[in-house]
C-alpha cells in the first residue's frame, strides 16, 4: 500500500489490522498504539484535524500525529484509544453497565467549554449541509431507520429535506460529538476512554448526540447490524441523563442524521 513518507516513516514494518466497523466510507489501519484513516473526504479531514487540535487536553479522544493530503486522498494518523467500543457484545449484553457510561459520556461532552470552539454547527449549518447532499445525490436511501422512506414515510430525500427545514424546533446550544453511535464510543475500565470520528463535533443543539445515542443503542441492541442483545429499556438512558425526553426533537434529529 502506498503511503506519503511522512507517514510512511511513522508505520513502515508495523503489523496493522483493518477496521470494517462504520459508514464513513475511509480505510482505517489500526496499529498497536496508533490509527491511520485514509479517505477522500478533505471537508471531514479539515473539520477532524481542527477538532482534535482543540480538544486537546479537553476529552479523551485521539491526538494527532501526523496529517497530509496527497494524490486526492487525506491521511491521518493519530494515537489509538484503549478499550472497547461500545456495541461489543460484552457492553451490549449488560445494559446495567452501559447506560450509566454512555449518560457519564454524554455529560462529559456537554462539559466542554466551548469558548473559541472552531465549528458551530447549529441547524443552520447543518440544514445547509444536508441541503447540499441531496442536490448532489449523496444520501443512502437503503441505510436508513425503518419508515424513513416509502409508503409510512417521506417519498425522497428531497421532502424529508423540506420537513426538515419546515419543521425547525428550538436549539439548546451545547459542545456535541456529532455523531455519537456506539462505534465511536470507546470504553475501558468501566468508564470512557475516549471518543473518535469527531469531524462533526463543535457546537450544537443538546439533542444532536442524544438522539443519535439512543438509536445506536437500539439498533444494536435489537440486532441490525448482526447479533440481538437481551432486551433493555433504552429508555432508561434519558431518566440517568435527567431529562424528561422530547420524542419530537428526537424523531427530527434522527431524521436529519439521514441525509449525511
Amino acid at each position: 500500500m502506498y503511503l506519503p513518507d511522512r507517514i510512511r516513516k511513522k508505520v513502515d514494518k508495523l503489523a496493522y489490522g483493518i477496521n470494517s466497523v462504520g459508514m464513513s466510507g475511509a480505510s482505517v489501519l489500526c496499529y498497536d498504539d496508533m490509527v491511520l484513516k485514509i479517505g477522500r473526504d478533505a471537508e471531514d479531514h479539515e473539520r477532524s484535524k481542527a477538532m482534535l487540535s482543540y480538544l486537546e487536553g479537553k476529552l479523551p479522544a485521539p491526538r494527532i500525529i501526523e496529517a497530509c493530503e496527497e494524490n486526492g486522498l487525506c491521511y491521518m494518523l493519530m494515537t489509538r484509544i484503549k478499550g472497547k467500543m461500545a456495541c461489543a457484545g460484552e457492553y451490549m449484553d449488560n445494559a446495567a453497565e452501559l447506560l450509566p457510561i454512555l449518560a457519564d459520556g454524554i455529560k462529559l461532552l456537554w462539559r466542554v467549554d466551548t469558548h473559541g470552539c472552531p465549528q458551530q454547527n447549529m441547524l443552520d449549518t447543518r440544514l445547509a449541509h444536508a441541503r447540499r447532499s441531496v442536490e448532489l445525490g449523496l444520501c443512502d436511501e437503503d441505510n436508513v431507520q425503518p419508515g424513513t422512506y416509502g409508503p409510512d414515510g417521506f417519498s425522497s430525500p428531497k421532502e424529508l429535506y423540506a420537513w426538515l427545514a419546515a419543521n425547525r424546533p428550538d436549539e439548546e446550544r451545547v459542545f456535541s460529538h456529532g455523531d455519537l453511535c456506539l462505534p465511536n464510543v470507546f470504553i475501558d475500565g468501566g468508564r470512557i476512554s475516549g471518543f473518535i470520528d469527531l469531524g462533526w463535533a463543535g457546537v450544537t443543539d443538546i439533542y444532536q448526540d442524544i438522539a443519535l445515542c439512543y438509536r445506536s443503542l437500539v439498533n444494536n441492541r435489537d440486532g441490525k447490524y448482526g447479533t440481538a442483545h437481551p432486551y433493555f429499556d433504552a429508555d432508561a438512558l434519558f431518566s440517568l441523563l435527567d431529562i424528561e425526553p422530547d420524542r419530537d426533537k428526537l424523531y427530527y434529529y434522527t431524521m436529519l442524521d439521514e441525509l449525511f
